[in-house]
């Protein structure tokens, strides 16, 4: 295994956990488990976006990052926010994602 996809794998189970763990308040608490999910596999979507591709090796890391967590994210949040738009908790967790990526 190289020590990129080592390192993404790593950073994947960190932000995971991070995100698994600490004192949650009552509006995360109201948040669908397929909402977290979604913000889960967005964030590290948007941390993939923002890497520098210094060498062929690292664009080709990047970009196979990009399609796991970031195909269909655009589709996927306009139905997330459809689904839940009576639920303020939701629209609120979902406020800082832009609507278009892909």
């Amino acid at each position: 295994m190289s020590f990129l996809r080592v390192t993404a794998t790593l950073l994947a189970t960190l932000v995971l956990a991070t995100a698994c763990s600490g004192k949650k308040g009552d509006a995360q608490n109201n948040i669908p488990e397929e909402v977290k999910q979604f913000q889960k596999s967005r964030d590290l979507c948007d941390h993939f976006r923002g890497e520098e591709a210094y060498d062929k090796d690292r664009q080709q890391f990047l970009l196979e990052q990009m399609k796991t967590y970031c195909s269909g994210s655009d589709d996927k949040l306009k139905a997330l926010r459809l689904k839940y738009a009576a639920n303020k908790a939701v629209l609120e967790s979902l406020k800082k994602y832009p609507d278009r990526i892909e």
